[in-house]
Order: C-alpha cells, then structure tokens, then sequence
C-alpha cells in the first residue's frame, strides 16, 4: 500500500536508455575526470612496458652471448685450422729432406722437389699469420734450406734449396720475420705486412713493396732496394740506413722519421717534401746525384 509508483515519464525514460550507459552507470564511473582515467591506465601500461623492455634487453643480451661465442668459436677454429697448416707444412717438408731416394737437400736447382718445396712454403707463408711465419723462417734456416746470415751482403747462398724471389708473397703477413740475407729480388710483397720486420742486408732489387706496411723496419745494411717499386709504402721510422735506392719508386711513400742516412738514392721517385718528412738524410745520396748536406 505505501508503495511509491513510479510514473510513466519516469519508467519511459529508463527505458530509452541504450544499454551500455546503464552499464556504465552500473560500474560507478560515471562523472569521473580525464585524469581519473590516465590514473587507471598508468599502473597497467606502466606494467607492460616494463615487461616489454625487459624481454627485449634479455633478448640482446642473449644475441651479444651467442655472438661472442660464436666469435670465439671462429677464432678457435681459425687457430686450429693454422696450427694444422703449419704441422703440414712441417711434415711434407720433414719427409722431403728424409726422402731417400730425392733428398731435398742435396737437390739441385730445377729438380721436381725443390720446385714442390718452394711453391709449399710460398703458399704456406702467404696463408698462415706472423707468428707462424716466423716459425718457418727459423725452421727454413735450422735445416738449412735457407740463407744463414753468415752470407752477408750476398742475398744468401748461391745454393739455398728453397728460394723466396720472384715469387708472390702479397698480401703476407711477415710482420716482425727475421729475413737477414733474404734474396727477394723481384718478390712480390705488394700489400704485405713487414712492420718490425729485419730486412738487413737483404736482396729487394726490382721488388714489388707497392702498398707495403714497413714501420719500424730495419732495412739497413746495404740492402739492395734498387728498381724496387714502393709507392705508397708506409716507411715511417723504418731504417734505411746505407740502403741502395737508387732508382726506386718511393712516390706517395711515407718517410716519416725514416733513416735514411748515406742511403743511394740516385733517380729515385721521391719529393723534396717526402724526404723533408725523414728524420736523417745524412750522407744521403740525393735524386739529383748530389750529396746531401745539412
């Protein structure tokens, strides 16, 4: 009986109501402000983010472990492969000197072995890297294959068993290698790395050094560099100290701080600004014939 009626406009209106702001008006958020939403949604997308960030930091911290290891994956195996070069090397030419029949170091000049035994080591030097080089150089010389440096001023022994000139030697890395009495008379070093190398009394007359690094190089003692192409070389604190450069190409070379002290170089391709750049020219003959003087 004391039941309140409500009335038809009442009723009506309820009605026209589309559901979904009934809804909305059921969840209590009705009148609530634009920073009441920002407010709701930051703790969420906040939470999301920083999932997300974190997944993709451990995804590139994976990706950095997984390329380390396969970086020193390659650097092992890059080790392996030149530790296993260098033992080939060793035994074909141990086997070759303990051959009976064609012993290699009484071969002669043109024989089968010896050309065999010059185009391994040929091979092998322009493959393996400066420390196992030099592992072959000091081999070469202990079993006598190649020059002592007994044979000074020479270029080694008319009867060397395996010969290094006129061979092609670019791109070597010989960096640090004891090459005393070497003949290299027309090898082709061209892009090599001699950095630190001992050249003394070498042969490098007509040899290619286009593009060679030679820092640090000790190329004196009359080594012979006449006709030797080296543009481009990088000569800097290299000793050239009573070298025979005559007519060498030293265009474009850097000669920063290089000793060039009672060097020839008579006809050499080489500025006044490049030998400015020395740091002795005492001695020196100049491209013009002239002696230099201070």
């Amino acid at each position: 009986m004391g039941r309140k009626k409500r009335s038809f406009k009442q009723e009506s209106s309820s009605k026209d109501v589309p559901w979904w702001k009934r809804l909305y008006r059921w969840t209590g958020w009705r009148g609530k402000t634009l920073w009441d939403w920002q407010a709701l949604l930051f703790v969420p997308v906040t939470i999301v983010l920083i999932a997300s960030l974190f997944t993709q930091y451990q995804t590139i911290h994976q990706l950095t472990i997984e390329s380390q290891r396969a970086e020193t994956e390659r650097e092992l195996e890059e080790q392996r492969a030149q530790d296993a070069a260098l033992q080939t090397y060793l035994d074909q030419i141990g086997q070759m000197l303990l051959d009976k029949d064609r012993p290699l170091r009484q071969s002669k000049e043109g024989d089968e072995v010896r050309i065999l035994a010059r185009a391994r080591t040929v091979t092998t030097l322009r493959r393996l890297d400066s420390a196992r080089n030099r592992d072959i150089l000091q081999f070469l010389r202990e079993t006598g294959l190649t020059p002592s440096p007994e044979f000074h001023n020479l270029g080694g022994s008319k009867n060397t068993v395996i010969r290094l000139d006129y061979t092609n030697l670019s791109e070597a890395n010989l960096r640090g290698a004891n090459l005393d009495s070497f003949n290299l008379q027309g090898t082709d070093l061209s892009g090599s790395d001699l950095r630190g190398a001992y050249l003394a009394w070498s042969v490098l007359r007509e040899t290619n050094l286009q593009d060679a690094r030679l820092q640090g190089a000790n190329l004196r003692g009359d080594a012979d560099l006449s006709y030797a192409d080296l543009s481009d070389a990088n000569l800097s604190e290299a000793d050239l100290s009573y070298d025979n450069l005559s007519s060498a190409n030293l265009q474009g070379a850097n000669l920063t701080d290089a000793v060039l002290r009672g060097a020839n170089l008579s006809n050499a391709k080489v500025t006044s600004e490049q030998l400015a750049e020395a740091k002795s020219l005492q001695g020196a003959t100049m491209p013009n014939g002239q002696k230099y003087e201070d």
